[in-house]
């Protein structure tokens, strides 16, 4: 395996030879000519030859000395570094300008070549050809990667084997677009790019495939820049996806403008290109995404949305799995179950359950282009089924329907989050958390503190402005104290025992093991689906001999739900106050038990007749 890289704006972190014209005052003469041959407006020899001319009089040896300090990219340097036999860098300047920054460079380098006249300055005797370097090597036997990103690459970059547009220091030029099969614009991405490309890794690789015309929808774009709810369907999903490393996004349809917006959420993702996205379909799009990805692939389509809460479920499975949903389409691709619950089939003929998406699979069974995702499955029957809350969108009647299954989507955590937003901003107390209602902070840390040891550890959910844990210092080994608002988070004691992580409770992850869990009036802001993950959450950072407590207000014979403007507050409030054997039974299901169930507060506390404040206290099962 050979990875061929150019010089310019690949390893230099930024272009040469419009240093080397501003350092002697003849920009204006060699910008221009430099933009206009990355674009390709320009043939590369003619243009090459024409900045020869008008820098051929320096002396050689300032240019090289000025060039030996331009900025390199150490992480690239780095790669090739530990693969030095199988690199070589491969630039249209000339040899003796670059001596000095060669020097620096690991592995050979390949130039144009000529000498400095007495009188003539550089005379050129050979113009390196990048695609006859490539051509080269073929015949050899190598299989030839190639990097770069102007038009003089273009060509080399049709030849090669696999081919990446790299935008790290500037947009790569049409032409080099046109013919590579990945784009970059982030160091880490092309590292881990390279280095999949060079052995098998580890891990898991969502592909997103997004290359479609989508003419059945009728909005004249790729589907995955069609707004709903105020993001684009991409940014949805990219919102999804923030806890992954390796997201690739298979682009073929106004590719560039898809680009673009990704660039806005995230740098480091790896684009695959399905040039021929007009004639082909997503199994195409999957398997282009999927070559050089990690062990583990998840599939999925462009315009597929899921409620987020199963998200991370979706995205962490550790076995194989199919996508399904409950019939929501008449002429779509449904699965057959056997009585085991697996796909053994896909069907026109109308089932209860359709081929929604995701699906997880090895990467190692998708062994070439199909048609369809489904198509790529098949063989791979029987594979066991994953029951989702899904919604693809393919006509304008499914795009309708979308927007009001994402607005489905906006209840719980995500209400409240403007109110606590705003409280963030003006602030002035810690007490203000208290939303107009008594401090009452001196029954919870009696509470917590007949559980407490100097010897154990805290984990306190939601603390807020730390009206529970400043108390409880002392009380503990140490306390990690996770809250979503960091202008509230201002206010806990920056004590050493304590560490503070800001997050939102439902994108937290915790690795360490706890002897006590601390979440106090905080579940009612989140609904069913999300309280139980939060749970779920706590059961795994729990020691085995460890307690859980919970406090907030519950239904007292039914759930509360307030939604709406509050009088007292003068805001748009949103709570979710389950009655207390439903709390109790998110708590069971999440793996606990629940060992007291305590009237914490003197009756003048509870102000509301359909609502009261118990403290749950449980242990794992």
């Amino acid at each position: 395996m050979k990875f061929i890289f150019d010089l310019d704006g690949t390893i230099t972190r930024q272009e040469t030879l419009p240093m080397i014209a501003e350092r002697f005052c003849l920009d204006s003469e060699i910008g221009p000519l430099t933009d206009a041959t990355i674009k390709g407006n320009v043939p590369f020899i003619e243009s090459f030859i024409n900045r020869v001319r008008i820098l051929g009089k320096i002396e050689v040896s300032e240019i090289s000395k000025l060039l030996a300090n331009i900025a390199l990219n150490e992480e690239i340097l780095e790669f090739i570094k530990e693969n030095v036999d199988q690199c070589v860098v491969a630039t249209g300047n000339f040899e003796g300008w670059i001596q000095k920054v060669a020097e620096r460079i690991p592995c050979q380098i390949i130039a144009s070549e000529g000498y400095e006249h007495e009188q003539e300055g550089v005379k050129l005797t050979k113009i390196l050809m990048k695609e006859e370097l490539v051509k080269k090597y073929k015949e050899e036997g190598e299989f030839v990667v190639y990097i770069g990103d102007g038009h003089n690459d273009a060509e080399a970059m049709r030849l090669s084997d696999i081919a990446i547009a790299c935008g790290i220091v500037h947009e790569p030029a049409n032409s080099v677009i046109q013919n590579c099969d990945y784009a970059i614009y982030e160091s880490s991405a092309l590292l881990r790019l390279l280095n999949q490309i060079r052995a098998p890794q580890p891990g898991r690789s969502v592909v997103i495939s997004a290359a479609g015309v989508g003419s059945r929808l009728g909005m004249g774009q790729t589907k995955s820049l069609i707004e709903i709810e105020g993001k684009s369907l991409i940014e949805h999903q990219l919102d999804w996806f923030k806890q992954v490393e390796d997201v690739r996004v298979v682009v073929g349809f106004q590719a560039q403008k898809l680009i673009q917006e990704i660039l806005k959420i995230r740098k480091d993702v790896v684009f695959a290109f399905n040039h021929n996205y007009f004639h082909t379909k997503t199994g195409t799009s999957l398997y282009l995404g999927s070559r050089h990805a990690n062990e583990w692939i998840v599939s999925w389509d462009g315009d597929l949305l899921i409620n987020p809460n199963e998200v991370r479920d979706c995205i962490e499975s550790d076995e194989e799995y199919i996508g399904i949903s409950s019939r929501s389409t008449e002429d779509g691709v449904f699965v057959e179950l056997d009585n085991r619950d697996m796909v053994v089939g896909f069907t026109r003929n109308k089932k209860p359950y359709e081929w929604s998406g995701p699906a997880v699979l090895k990467k190692s069974r998708i062994n070439g282009p199909a048609e369809h995702v489904y198509t790529i499955l098949q063989p791979l029957l029987p594979v066991k089924s994953k029951l989702v809350n899904a919604l693809d969108i393919d006509t304008y009647s499914d795009y309708a329907n979308a927007i009001e299954f994402v607005k489905s989507w906006n209840h719980g955590n995500s209400k409240i989050h403007s109110y606590y937003k705003k409280m963030e901003q003006g602030i002035k107390n810690p007490e203000e958390i208290r939303n107009k209602a008594h401090d009452f902070s001196e029954f919870d840390i009696a509470l917590v503190k007949k559980y407490a040891s100097k010897n154990q550890t805290l984990l306190d959910l939601g603390s807020g402005t730390g009206l529970l844990i400043n108390s409880l210092t002392e009380d503990f080994k140490k306390i990690l104290a996770v809250e979503k608002y960091e202008g509230l988070a201002k206010f806990i004691n920056r004590s050493k025992n304590i560490r503070i992580l800001i997050c939102d409770l439902l994108e937290m992850q915790i690795t360490e093991k706890f002897d006590l869990i601390t979440i106090f009036g905080v579940m009612n802001f989140f609904d069913k689906a999300q309280a139980l993950k939060i749970y779920k959450q706590a059961r795994q950072a729990i020691k085995k001999s460890g307690k859980l407590i919970v406090k907030h207000q519950m239904g007292v014979s039914e759930d509360v739900l307030v939604d709406g403007f509050s009088a007292e507050l003068t805001e748009t409030y949103y709570s979710e106050y389950r009655e207390q054997s439903n709390e109790i039974k998110l708590i069971s299901e999440a793996g606990f038990r629940v060992d007291q169930v305590i009237d914490i507060y003197p009756a003048k506390f509870n102000r509301w007749s359909n609502t009261h404040f118990y403290a749950l206290v449980c242990h794992p099962i």
